[in-house]
């Protein structure tokens, strides 16, 4: 009767004043029933019955002995808000924080349709300014009721409420263009101060590591050209200091205006091969002899001829004394 009556005096003042209150105190060792904003289930159970009954609803302290209605009783409506588990199992903790009791979860539902009825799940949005705590979502089914001890277990173990989605949505971003704005005010006064810039200034490591590699690369250049340098030295000894290079054998054709190519002449429709300079000797008494290197063998063939061997640096253009 108690509760009948507050309750209706309450409803009298729907459309007028929108509240969420309570009258009753948790005990401290059950403080633990609390959601993150701190509130107590009874308050939460406030927001969750004026979801789909928009009026002043206070939840008034549980007298000793006493349980309150369940929907359909006592001016409690029945519908899809005070039918579903979650609204059950918070006003379950808000009598079980008191330390008084609750009821059952069938006999909870006893007038309430199929349609109304909601196993751990809330069916409307959550109401702005509360949260519902993550034990009021346990299915009260297999054991026909709220199970204090496996609640304190998930809120001990820091499950997290679930707020309302205008709440969640909004308050994220704006946390995140906050810090966003400060970092790019903070960058802006570090690159207008001079001080700053002098005392942080350093080489890019770009340039550096441009300029040792580039080093590298000249220095390596440089080595290479050394060596090829060397190398072209030594041949060039090699050739003056050694015999001659044989000379890959190639075929002369002699033209008619009597020129050459090779080592030798053609004279009076013969080829005789071009005689080299006598080997001169010096005796004690200042006498000199020459003595004639042997002639090459004639040719036979008045065309195309085999040059031999010629040595290296050989003018093949030089004018050659007929005999």
């Amino acid at each position: 009767m108690w509760l009948l009556l507050c309750l209706s005096t309450l409803s009298l003042l729907a459309g007028t004043i929108h509240a969420h209150t309570t009258d009753a105190t948790c005990t401290a060792d059950r403080g633990w029933t609390s959601n993150s904003l701190q509130q107590s289930p009874c308050l939460v159970a406030s927001y969750l019955f004026e979801a789909c009954a928009p009026n002043v609803v206070n939840i008034p302290a549980q007298p000793n002995q006493q349980r309150y209605p369940s929907p359909g009783e006592n001016g409690l409506p029945a519908n899809k808000c005070s039918c579903s588990s979650v609204a059950y199992s918070v006003l379950a903790a808000c009598s079980y924080c008191q330390g008084q009791l609750y009821e059952k979860w069938s006999t909870w539902k006893t007038n309430c349709t199929p349609a109304e009825t909601f196993v751990d799940q809330w069916p409307l949005p959550v109401p702005i300014g509360t949260a519902i705590p993550a034990w009021a979502f346990d299915n009260p089914t297999s054991l026909d009721g709220w199970d204090p001890t496996q609640a304190q277990l998930l809120a001990d173990s820091g499950a997290t409420d679930t707020f309302p989605a205008s709440t969640t949505s909004t308050s994220a971003p704006a946390t995140t263009v906050t810090e966003a704005t400060q970092t790019s005010t903070a960058d802006t006064n570090t690159t207008s101060s001079p001080a700053d810039t002098g005392h942080h200034s350093s080489t890019p490591v770009g340039a550096i590591v441009g300029g040792v590699v580039g080093g590298l690369v000249a220095l390596g250049i440089g080595a290479i050209g050394v060596a090829l340098i060397v190398r072209y030295t030594r041949g060039r000894g090699d050739d003056d200091d050694g015999p001659p290079r044989p000379v890959r054998p190639s075929t002369t054709r002699l033209g008619s205006s009597g020129s050459m190519t090779s080592r030798w002449v053609k004279s009076g429709g013969q080829i005789f091969s071009r005689s080299p300079p006598p080997v001169m000797e010096m005796h004690d008494q200042g006498q000199v002899t020459a003595y004639p290197l042997p002639r090459m063998p004639p040719s036979t063939d008045a065309g195309t001829i085999s040059s031999g061997r010629v040595p290296v640096g050989l003018n093949m253009n030089h004018h050659v004394p007929e005999v």
